[in-house]
Formats: C-alpha cells, sequence, structure tokens
C-alpha cells in the first residue's frame, strides 16, 4: 500500500501483522441501502457493485452497514481499523451496551476534537468525516428508540472512540486561535504573549499557552464547554499576578 506513512503507527502494525490473512481474502458487505460492497483484496479498494454488474468505486467517507458497524474510505482505499479486521474475519458485531465516557460522548468530542470548538476547521475533510460518523451514531439511537428499547446494541461509540485515537486520518484541528479568545487562558495568552507573539520568548508565555492546551483539552470533553475548567480557573488566578505572568508591553 501507498498510505502507510498516512496511518497511525496502530494501524501500520495492523496492515503489516495481517496483511497475509486479510489480503488473501475478499470481504463484501451491504450498505444501509441494500448496496454491495465488495473490496478488492490486493488493493483493499472498495467498489459498489450494481444488480446489472455496473462497479464504481466508493467514496471517500464513513459508510455506515447494515449491522451497524461502518467502514471508512480516504483517497479511496478502505482504512483498516479493528472494525475491518472483524469484518474480514466474519466476527459478528459486538454489544457496546455498557460504554461509559465522563461528560460528552466520543462522537461529540470526535467532531470537537477534528472541526473546532467554534468550527474553525468545518471547511477540512476530516471533518465532514468526523460528523458523518456522528450522523451515523444520531440514527443509531433514533432507531433504537424507535424500538422501544431503553438500552442495546451501540455500535457507533465505540468507532468513535477509536476514531480519537486515529490522528492520522481524523486530524485534530489546528487552527483554534492561540489568545484574544473569551476564555481565561486565551485572555492570559493575549496578556503575556502579545499580538502577533510579540513577547512569545518570554517565560510566561509558554506557560500560558500550556495552560491553554489543557483548557482546550478539557472543554472538548466537557459536556457544556463554554463553562469554565479547572486550568481556566488557574488562568483566571493568574491573570491577576502582574509579576508571573507580566503583560507584554504595548
Amino acid at each position: 500500500m501507498t498510505l502507510d506513512c498516512a496511518l497511525s503507527p496502530w494501524l501500520i502494525g495492523v496492515l503489516l501483522v495481517l496483511a497475509g490473512s486479510l489480503q488473501a481474502q475478499t470481504w463484501e458487505g451491504r450498505l444501509t441501502d441494500g448496496s454491495r460492497v465488495q473490496v478488492d483484496p490486493s488493493t483493499n479498494r472498495p467498489v459498489l457493485r450494481s444488480p446489472g454488474g455496473v462497479v464504481t468505486p466508493l467514496w471517500d467517507g464513513v459508510h455506515r452497514l447494515q449491522d451497524g458497524r461502518s467502514i471508512t474510505v480516504r483517497e479511496g482505499v478502505m482504512v483498516p481499523n479493528r472494525e475491518v479486521i472483524e469484518l474480514r474475519r466474519g466476527v459478528p458485531p459486538t454489544s457496546t451496551q455498557g460504554f461509559v465516557v465522563s461528560g460528552a460522548s466520543p462522537c461529540v468530542v470526535l467532531v470537537r476534537k477534528v472541526c473546532g470548538l467554534d468550527n474553525e476547521c468545518g471547511d477540512n475533510a476530516a471533518c465532514g468525516h468526523a460528523r458523518q460518523l456522528h450522523q451515523i451514531g444520531v440514527e443509531e439511537e433514533r432507531e433504537l428508540a424507535a424500538s422501544g428499547a431503553s438500552s442495546g446494541f451501540r455500535q457507533t461509540p465505540t468507532q468513535c472512540a477509536e476514531a480519537l485515537r486515529d490522528e492520522a486520518f481524523f486530524l485534530p484541528c489546528q487552527q483554534r486561535a492561540r489568545g484574544g479568545g473569551s476564555t481565561p487562558c486565551g485572555q492570559l495568552v493575549s496578556k503575556v504573549c502579545g499580538s502577533e507573539n510579540r513577547c512569545g520568548g518570554q517565560p510566561a508565555c509558554p506557560l500560558a499557552r500550556q495552560l491553554f492546551d489543557l483548557e482546550y483539552q478539557d472543554r472538548l470533553k466537557s459536556l457544556r464547554p463554554e463553562q469554565i475548567t479547572e486550568a481556566g480557573k488557574q488562568c483566571r488566578e493568574a491573570l491577576t499576578d502582574s509579576r508571573a505572568f507580566a503583560a507584554c508591553p504595548r
């Protein structure tokens, strides 16, 4: 494959260990609309096969299967995650009942991480893929509610949790504001680092940025990201400390 350099270390390891056994097998599945998907064992390229025999490449994105699992296609190649391994081995989907996370759900965190808390990276392809996976989770919940089940099979949260670890495909948004924001740590960065990072060489600036990053990560996982975080509380105190966090001269 030519995409190893773009994949996470875990996925590269999966490819190396399972290349022989998986590549030798052709896998087929069905999308939720009944479309037949087939994957070429030598290239990992998925295609759609119509009843009339017409073959078309499966477009990039996240695609939900009839059994509730999903596959991800990047640059025309199926990304080999745990889902793909189980599908090719014929392993039935396992229930995710009891999957617990603190704060926001994995799919919500994934969208925030990839698209940005304020949708700063909303135009990126990775953001579109993250939103697709989140929407699959929403549809899964609706189906469960329509069936009258208060709990049961939920595959998507596990998929989102795995996607959070795959930063090669679900690239984290790097366009978040480093200062001037409404959060305490954003204000602290603006204060000590100055506009256009004029005081970036001062000792207090890297510390302020570290606090900002901690605050950002806490907000990603929070049920209410607009609320002040623990790091935010530290920044609020730091804003009043004119000695350790001296303001950048104008």
